[in-house]
């Protein structure tokens, strides 16, 4: 039990401990953002776009707050380097604390409450997940802090202004200015001095202040085309393409705005106010405590979530090995975890002979076992296809379709849809996704990489020009602009560079603008099965069958393993072509002395003696047993991947 005399000196000692601790955790959060999250971090960027140039400046001007967007785009562009980006935007959130201690004399007993905002941005930036696809501007993840900052400023300037006439001026020129460069967040900094100094300012300067706050914003309205009037409220603030994502992206930045009033009203701010907290180290500990509570349960941590973006980052740079590798890590860091969740459903599944019973067993432990979405699939089988090992390793893999955590589910077309048709030979509908997402979201980065790319594909040098003049602008993607501008103009050169030399052997069909309905991983199936291109390559035919083995469909298979066999002139069949040539031709033969080695054929008759003797009962309760001994095979692929969907 702690005395007098030792309670003073548990108290001191706690003193550095509850002031040190905002330093301690702002280093673990730069840490985690860095190492676990920075792969986001890039993805983040590459959607964002920052030109140093006077037309960027001025479109971004052409609406209230857009110094803000501004400023957060010039800063998100160094999130191509995760470790540089996350250490500037910690400490903005650090020195907005610091500012906000200054604006409103928190004392030092209750300094905790001068984090609140950056909790509910450091919140809002984790928790987002896919919404990262959906933000509109993509300047979100500095403009936030940026915007807090600003609205801080008339608290703190007014302290230094004595007289009324003084503060009206400035508030005057503040809030017709600042909303034009600031938007929301300077109404909010104006409404917070306000309230801050109601009790001892003019009343006629108050209500100046309030006609001001009202009527400024409506006449500046008829100065600018480029925004609604409905609008006026959440200049500055980042917004979402999405409705269902408006409550997850509002809160936090409502928490933010609303902050500022309200502690302008704080009792502490009076000098009699909260005098019951005598020392604030347990207070001061305890709110820090809570606010790492809060970013770790807010945190968007889903494995396959990271490893979609990951990969997404390594097909973009061309890195076909590390997107599979990636795929693999994934699957791997499962195994353990599915191997005891089958151990417990056995357990749990134990003499239960009720056929209900069971099936609910089996749906509650169904969720517990990994399965990769349906873009890590996709991703993983365009590297496979580059690296020409499809046909031979991709049905080796995992396959699946756990549905994304998500608010509102991303269709595949919008993440990852440029990509695809890019390197699938698709160059129109790449051309047409990449314009859907500047028209819906904004110009970025990786936009214009993909319309250069797309352009330099199909020979059209001038076009391609523009897209790169663009990127010159950049501050991280000149070197590539630079290197794709050595390619315009030389057709010999692009059909023997990277990935030009892979991309345009599929540009053989005669690609029209077509709907995909959203749905890219169909439309690819349909595309590659439907019809045979009058000049087909043998690339082409190659990458035809892998799609006619995806299908499932063994009349889509004979018809392309002709196709492949005529014009790759195959002496040996891959593995996974011989797998499903005999797992066919056993349904209904069609074919006699097939090339098949002596593995295979060991493989399939086990498999076939073991389904005999371990009846399918349904798909989720066998899937695991099955994979652990033929996994690696198309017939198990053929069995247990029937009912996948895209999205």
């Amino acid at each position: 039990m702690l005395t007098s005399s030792n309670k003073k000196t548990y108290l001191t000692a706690l003193g550095p401990i509850s002031g040190f601790l905002p330093f301690v955790l702002a280093v673990i959060l730069w840490l985690v953002l860095a190492i676990h999250d920075g792969q986001i971090l890039k993805k983040t960027e590459n959607l964002s776009l920052f030109l140093s140039d006077y037309l960027f400046l001025k479109e971004c001007l052409s609406i209230p707050g857009g110094v803000i967007g501004w400023a957060g785009a010039f800063l998100t562009q160094f999130l191509y380097l995760p470790w540089i980006g996350s250490l500037i935007w910690i400490l903005l959130l650090l020195f907005s604390a610091r500012l906000t201690v200054k604006a409103f004399s928190i004392p030092d007993r209750m300094a905790a409450l001068a984090y609140i905002p950056a909790v509910a941005i450091i919140a809002l930036n984790v928790s987002l997940g896919y919404g990262i696809f959906l933000m509109k501007g993509r300047d979100y993840f500095f403009s936030t802090v940026l915007g807090y900052i600003s609205a801080l400023i008339p608290m703190l300037i007014e302290k230094h202004l004595t007289s009324s006439w003084r503060i009206m001026l400035f508030r005057f020129v503040w809030i017709t200015v600042g909303f034009m460069l600031l938007g929301t967040y300077a109404i909010a900094g104006v409404l917070a001095s306000l309230i801050s100094g109601i009790r001892n300012r003019n009343a006629t300067v108050s209500c100046i202040t309030v006609a001001l706050i009202i009527i400024a914003p409506l006449v500046l309205y008829s100065f600018y085309t480029s925004y609604r009037l409905a609008d006026t409220l959440y200049l500055g603030l980042p917004q979402i393409s999405v409705r269902d994502w408006n409550t997850r992206i509002r809160t936090p930045l409502f928490i933010v705005l609303a902050y500022l009033p309200l502690m302008a009203m704080a009792p502490f701010r009076r000098a009699d106010g909260l005098k019951w907290l005598h020392n604030g180290y347990i207070f001061n500990t305890t709110c820090y405590l809570i606010f790492a509570a809060t970013v770790y349960l807010m945190h968007y941590g889903e494995l396959t979530f990271r490893a979609e973006v990951a990969m997404s980052n390594a097909i973009d740079d061309l890195e076909w090995q590390k997107a599979v590798d990636i795929f693999n890590d994934a699957a791997k860091s499962r195994i353990k975890a599915d191997a005891r969740a089958f151990e417990s459903r056995t357990a749990e599944l134990k003499g239960v002979s009720d056929p209900q019973l069971r099936e609910e067993i089996i749906e509650k432990y169904s969720a517990r076992f990994y399965e990769p979405t349906r873009i890590m699939v996709l991703y993983r089988d365009l590297a496979m296809i580059k690296m020409d090992k499809a046909l031979d390793y991709a049905f080796t893999m995992k396959d699946g379709a756990h549905k994304p955590v998500s608010t509102t589910l991303v269709p595949i077309v919008i993440q990852a849809g440029k990509q695809l048709y890019l390197h699938y030979g698709l160059e129109n509908m790449c051309y047409r996704w990449c314009f859907e997402d500047i028209v819906a979201l904004g110009m970025s980065v990786n936009s214009l990489k993909y319309l250069a790319m797309q352009s330099v594909a199909t020979g059209q040098w001038a076009l391609a020009g523009k897209y790169l003049d663009q990127l010159d602008k950049t501050l991280f993607h000149r070197k590539w602009a630079h290197g794709q501008r050595t390619l315009l103009g030389n057709p010999d050169k692009v059909s023997a560079a990277a990935p030009y030399d892979q991309i345009q052997k599929l540009m053989c069909i005669d690609e029209k603008m077509s709907a995909d309905l959203s749905k890219a991983e169909l439309y690819l199936l349909s595309n590659f099965t439907s019809r045979r291109p009058v000049n087909a390559t043998p690339e082409y035919d190659k990458v035809a069958l892998f799609w006619a083995m995806r299908s499932l469909n063994d009349q889509q298979f004979w018809k392309w393993l002709s196709y492949y066999t005529k014009s790759n002139h195959v002496k040996a069949l891959p593995i996974h072509v011989q797998e499903a040539a005999l797992f066919y031709n056993s349904m209904q033969k069609m074919a006699d002395n097939l090339p098949i080695d002596n593995k295979v054929s060991e493989s399939f008759n086990a498999f076939m003696k073991y389904a005999d003797t371990h009846n399918i009962r349904s798909v989720k309760e066998s899937k695991y047993p099955y994979e652990q001994r033929f996994g690696h095979t198309f017939y198990f692929f053929y069995y247990f991947s029937r009912d996948i969907a895209s999205y």
